[in-house]
C-alpha cells in the first residue's frame, strides 16, 4: 500500500493487484478493502474495475485509490480480498479469491 496526496490535495492510498494469465482470458475482479481490527475487520471501500482481457503470458497490472482511513489510535493496517472470474467464449468461471498480506499505513 501507498499513501499520496492526489492534485485536489486529497490523501489516498493505492492498493496494488496484477493478474497474470496462462491462457489468454477475459477477468472479472471485485475488490473489497478492510481495515484489521483482530477480531472485527472493518471494510472500508470496494471498487469493481471494468473486465479486461489478459493475453496468454501476459501480467497486467490493477491498482486500486482509495482514502486514507483513520480508525484507531497509531497505524492503520489494511488488506484487500480479490474475487477474481476468469472468462472465455461466453463462459466463465464462479470465482476464487484471494487475501493480501496486511500492508501498515502510517497516520500522520
Amino acid at each position: 500500500m501507498w499513501r499520496f496526496i492526489n492534485l485536489r490535495w486529497e490523501e489516498r492510498v493505492m492498493y496494488p493487484s496484477s493478474v497474470t494469465c496462462t491462457y489468454g482470458r477475459w477477468v472479472n475482479l471485485q475488490k473489497t478493502f478492510y481495515e484489521d481490527d483482530g477480531w472485527f475487520d472493518q471494510r472500508i471501500g470496494a471498487d469493481s474495475p471494468p473486465i479486461f482481457w489478459v493475453g496468454a503470458g501476459q501480467t497486467v497490472p490493477s491498482p486500486s485509490y482509495g482514502f486514507v482511513v483513520d480508525t484507531e489510535v497509531g497505524n492503520e493496517e489494511v488488506y484487500q480480498k480479490i474475487t477474481i472470474q476468469e472468462g472465455c467464449s461466453g463462459l466463465w468461471t464462479t470465482g476464487a479469491s484471494v487475501v493480501s498480506p496486511i500492508g501498515t499505513i502510517t497516520n500522520r
